[in-house]
Parts: structure tokens; sequence; C-alpha cells
């Protein structure tokens, strides 16, 4: 027995005469919903009829099916935006509301019709941009805020075999926006790498990740965008990177140099500039400047924060340095992928390495019982103290990822201490501490405790290799298996501390023949760039080097940097290096074509000699 299809009768009534229906199934009415409909409706007007069914009492209308155009276009008359007496095309079912077929109908339209395909809105929107359209009448047309359409063009400029992959499932949409922020010549490496290797380029940090290495957040700057003109990485998902770092600094410092003469000027005690991170729960407030400081604290990856009316409350102590170490070099036998441990290098070494163990070490509560209890023991590198480790040497160099998770772990034990009401040091605060403390429950102690001890432990002796496998460091970095090349890329800056004839030996050792070109008289600058672009284009996988280079390169790590660390100039440990083909293209020791002359000369002495970049520079 076949089942007729109920018909209804089309009608044009004033919006007045519509009432909503107090029985609908779809009972969360989503504000940004409502908001998106309103537009829609505006731009479009009623593209969809209501299904209505008489009002019991005889006067007008009930709505069954259509609740969120109604709910919009009543908002849209509360805003005097349209009139109440519009009409409307109603299709009025002539059914009872308590009959059980009404319910079907409004389940039927809330559940049958189907929403467009996301990567297919998405074309569809970037069709009528190249068809002319601006972003406000697209936004009008899809009911959408211009923010939302931005980004879904983003979606809808991807290769084509990109935008396959996100409607098969293959990929999804959060990949999809790391793809967004990439040219459409790396888009099609990355989509041909994944055919060759279904398991490459998982997911969208991944993207994500590669592109925004040695970036800065375009949000951290101070100064206004129009006076950047260097590498944009636009993100319509997220904040802008800025790739060119010198003239990130150089703008920045301007500003912030701005920001403490102003500070100055109002009058407070002292002014400074800090590259750790602040502690301010440790200081109590006031709004008077004569009686407090201000500390501008400025961070690795751009960010800049002003912390004022701040009241010192305790003397903190500081970290004493290890003795100054001889910046001389001397001529000793070393491997020929080995790193030549100079006093930067040490430093640079000692801050990324703490960094790795602080950031495993958060996550131990185990770990983080047995250093304090070392601690308390008499462990002579685990001092009990309040202030949290400082790392050596310039912040400049601190280029890894480690470092922006390391501050973004300060900034929640900070926001924590601060909304429990630890908010100074000293006798004053003594029982707002206690209160905080006893408060937590058990979890939430054990998670601050971990945090607090996790960053408050770092290498001994900062300006030295650590080479002791007893040290905390090498003894915490084995147990908490750290891998070395998860957290941190060789990069520019790295290189940089090098010298350039150990640059060379590396290019030599590492590389493959094919990028060895010109590097016999090339210049510290290039010879680091060489090393980089190397590195980089090893962790793309973008084909063009062969596998086994690209994993020699992904693979390195230099024995500065590992758990224990390595000193590979130590005579008797380290390994003896193939010098024939390094001889063959640069001459023996003695006739190294490092011998510089002239003014490139003296630039090479200079950075070697002050490897380490001035704190003003951030």
């Amino acid at each position: 027995m076949t089942k007729q299809i109920l018909s209804a009768s089309i009608h044009q009534m004033p919006l007045s005469a519509l009432k909503a229906w107090d029985a609908n199934p779809r009972m969360n009415m989503d504000g940004d919903e409502t908001q998106q409909m309103k537009a829609s409706l505006l731009a479009s007007g009623l593209l969809q009829n209501f299904i209505a069914a008489p009002c019991p009492s005889g006067e007008g209308h009930v709505v069954i099916a259509g609740a969120r155009r109604l709910a919009a276009a009543q908002a849209l008359i509360a805003d005097g935006a349209v009139s109440a007496d519009s009409l409307v095309n109603v299709a009025v079912r002539d059914i009872d509301l308590n009959d059980p077929e009404a319910l079907k109908i409004a389940l039927t339209e809330n559940t049958v019709r189907s929403q467009m395909d996301a990567i297919d809105e998405c074309i569809a929107m970037a069709e009528l941009a190249q068809r002319g359209e601006n972003i406000e009448s697209i936004a009008a047309a899809f009911g959408l805020g211009t923010q939302t359409v931005k980004q879904r063009l983003a979606l809808g400029r991807l290769v084509p075999e990109a935008q396959e992959m996100v409607r098969n499932k293959t990929r999804d949409l959060d990949w999809a926006k790391g793809m967004s922020m990439a040219d459409q010549a790396t888009q099609t490496r990355i989509v041909t790498d994944i055919a060759g290797n279904p398991n490459a380029w998982k997911d969208g940090n991944t993207i994500r990740r590669f592109l925004t290495q040695d970036t800065i957040p375009a949000t951290n700057a101070l100064f206004e965008m129009s006076a950047y003109q260097g590498r944009v990485i636009y993100d319509m998902f997220g904040s802008d990177q800025l790739a060119d770092r010198d003239e990130f600094w150089a703008l920045q410092n301007e500003q912030i140099d701005i920001l403490k003469a102003d500070l100055e000027a109002q009058g407070y005690q002292e002014v400074s500039i800090s590259h750790q991170p602040v502690d301010t729960w440790r200081f109590q407030r006031t709004d008077k400047p004569e009686d407090s400081i201000a500390i501008i604290e400025v961070m690795p990856n751009g960010r800049v924060t002003q912390h004022t009316g701040l009241v010192k409350t305790d003397d903190l102590p500081t970290v004493e340095n290890a003795p100054e170490v001889s910046d001389e070099i001397e001529t000793v036998e070393i491997a020929s992928d080995g790193v030549r441990v100079t006093p930067a290098i040490a430093e640079y070494a000692a801050a990324h390495r703490t960094a790795m163990v602080q950031n495993a070490m958060a996550g131990s509560f185990r770990t983080a019982l047995e250093v304090m209890t070392a601690g308390l023991i008499g462990h002579s590198e685990i001092a009990v103290r309040a202030h949290d480790y400082r790392y050596p040497g310039s912040p400049e160099v601190r280029t890894a990822k480690v470092f922006d998770e390391v501050t973004q772990l300060r900034d929640d034990v900070n926001e924590e201490l601060l909304s429990g009401g630890a908010v100074g040091a000293g006798a004053g605060r003594d029982p707002q501490i206690m209160a905080l403390v006893k408060s937590l429950p058990d979890t939430d102690l054990q998670s601050l405790f971990t945090r607090l001890t996790a960053l408050k432990i770092g290498q001994a002796q900062p300006k030295t290799l650590d080479g002791n496998p007893d040290s905390l460091m090498n003894d915490l970095g084995t147990a908490l298996a750290v891998e070395v090349r998860a957290h941190w890329t060789p990069d520019e800056t790295f290189f940089a501390l090098m010298q350039p004839a150990d640059m060379r030996r590396l290019i030599a050792a590492l590389l493959p023949l094919d990028r060895q070109a010109g590097v016999a008289s090339a210049k510290k600058k290039a010879l680091a760039r060489m090393l980089t672009d190397a590195f980089a284009d090893a962790a793309e996988n973008d084909g063009s080097m062969a596998a086994a280079d690209a994993q020699r390169l992904n693979t390195w790590v230099p024995g500065v940097m590992r758990f224990p660390a390595v000193d590979e100039t130590v005579e008797g440990e380290q390994v003896e290096a193939d010098t024939s083909a390094f001889d063959a293209l640069f001459g023996a020791d003695g006739s190294d074509a490092d011998q510089d002359t002239g003014q490139d000369a003296g630039e090479d002495a200079d950075a070697d000699a002050g490897s380490e970049v001035a704190d003003e520079a951030a």
C-alpha cells in the first residue's frame, strides 16, 4: 500500500501572524546561528517557506518547521530592521499540533536537510570571489561573518589534490587549515610526499611547525605592521607569522625603548627590562609609581609585557655564574661531524638542554618528588629555593620551540598562583600562600608541585659543557628519555655560534656533494645559511635530497646537545675524522681556505669573539 505525500497550500501572511511552537524539537537556538540567519535574511530574503499549522486559538499560525528562520526574523523586527507587516510565504498544513505527524514534520526539517560538503562550500565561495563578489556580499549570501568567509576562501584556494584529500577524509579540516598557510608550490610538494608516504604530514600542527619555525607571531609586534617590510606567513586561522627576525627586533627594540622612556617619565623608582619571565606573584602591588618599580618583560618569541606598580618584598638570590671560560680555541682533533666546544656553544647547550628537561619533568610528579627529596637530603646540584632557574647566555639564541613551551608553563603557574591569592612573597603573604596550598585537591597540588619544581632545576655550571653522566641534568635527561630532535632542530642561530672552519668541516661531513658548491670561499653568514637550508629541506622531506642524506641530517645530534653531553674535542674520546674528502676540497690545515683577509675576515673574527648576541637585542 502506497502512502500519499501530504500537500500544503502556500499563503502569504505577515510575520506578525506567525508564532513559535513551544513543542519544537529544536530546543537549543545558538546565538551565532541566529546572527548568521539574520544576515542571510537581510541579504537574500526568505529562501525557504515556513511550514505552519493553524493556531488552536484561531489567531494566526504556529510554525512547526523553520524555528531558526522565525527567531531570526523576530529579532530583526525587534531591531527595527524589518517590519512586522512584511509578507512571507507559508506552507499551511491542516494538522493538529498534538498529532504526532506535526512532530515528524519538525524532526524531518531538522535532520533530513543535509549541510553542504565543507570543501564544496569553500570552493563555491572562492568561485564567487573570482567572479568579483566582495567578502561582505559573500558573507551575507551564506549568513556568515566576514572572518569566517576569509577562512573558507583560504581553504577554497587549496590545490585540488589537497581539497580531494579532505573530501575523501584522507585528511581532516585541521590539516587543511595548516595547508592554507603554505604557497601552492609547497602545497603540491606536501601532497606529493603523502602520495609516496601516506604517513607523511599527518596533521595540521606538523605543517604549521614546519612553516613557522624561526618565525615570530605578528600579534607580538608593538610596532605598526605597515612598518614591517619582511616576509609574512599568513594564517587565516591563527596569528600571522613574521619570518624576518632581524627586522622584527630592530622595530621591536625601538618600541621597547619608547615604552621604557614613557614609564620612566611616569615616575617609577626603577624601570628595567627583563629577558626572563617575571614572577609577579612575588611582588606586592600599588598604584603609586613613586613607591614601586616597573619591569618590561621581553620574551624570545617577541612578546612584551609591562608589569607596573610592583613593590619588592624580598631580595631574591641570584644564580652565581661559573668562572669565565677563555674564548680562545685550541687546535685539537675533532670528529668530522662534531661541534667544537666554545663558551658560547656551552651556554647554548646548557640553556636548551635545561629547557628540554624542564618541559619533560613538568609532567612527571614522581620525578619532581625524587628531585626535591634529593635536594632536602643534600644533593649538591639541587638548591631548594624560591626563584626559578635563570638560563645562561643571551635570550636571542633561544630559538627552539621548547622555550615557548616553558614560557607557557611559567605563565600557567603564575596565573594559578595569582588567582589563588598568593600574590606576594615574605611574611606578610604567608597566610595567603598557606591558604592556597591547603585549598588544592591532591591532584592539583601534585600538578603545581611538579611544575614549580621543574622550573627551578637546571644545569649548575652553565658556562661549561655538562659531560658528567652523573650530573642532575644528564640523569634526568636520560631518565625522562628526552628526545633532543623532537624539541630542537639545528638552525642558523646555532650554526652562527661556530667558527667558519668548523662549519666547513660540518658541510663536508654532513651535506651531499651537490650542496657544497662555493663552500671554500663562502663567508660565515653564507656557511650558516647553507647548513640551515640543508637541515630545513631534510626536515621538509621535499625530495630535494636523497633519502639517506635527509635521514643523516634528521637524526644528527651533536655531542654538546646529548644526554649526557659529549665533548667531541677531548683527546682520546673523539672519533677519528676522515679528512681526505675535506682536504681534497679545501686543502690541508696549513692552507685552509678560511684564511680570510680584509673586511670579511674582520667580520668573521668579530662574530666569533662576540658570538653571544647582546641582551638588548632581545
